[in-house]
């Protein structure tokens, strides 16, 4: 699979956070030579943060419409085991 990440859900994002026998592999926006600074930097000026991070940055980013977070869910779930 390849993909840009779309949010903490779905089943590219359950591989690359919990997947074992995954071969994962990054390379941001800012690794690869052919996409200029310059581009990025109007990128994230004109679309925002989040989105940079997203398409560019290889995160998975919260979209914010999440009654309680994911870092919330997974710590309950930890503290119950």
């Amino acid at each position: 699979m390849a993909s840009t990440p779309f949010g903490m859900r779905g089943r590219f994002w359950e591989l690359r956070t919990y997947g074992v026998d995954v071969l994962k592999v990054s390379v941001t926006g800012w690794e690869n030579p052919r996409i200029p600074a310059a581009f990025l930097e109007r990128v994230g000026r004109e679309k925002g943060d989040a989105y940079l991070r997203q398409e560019f940055g290889c995160e998975f980013v919260e979209n914010g419409v999440y009654l309680i977070g994911l870092d919330d869910v997974d710590g309950l779930v930890k503290s119950l085991r």
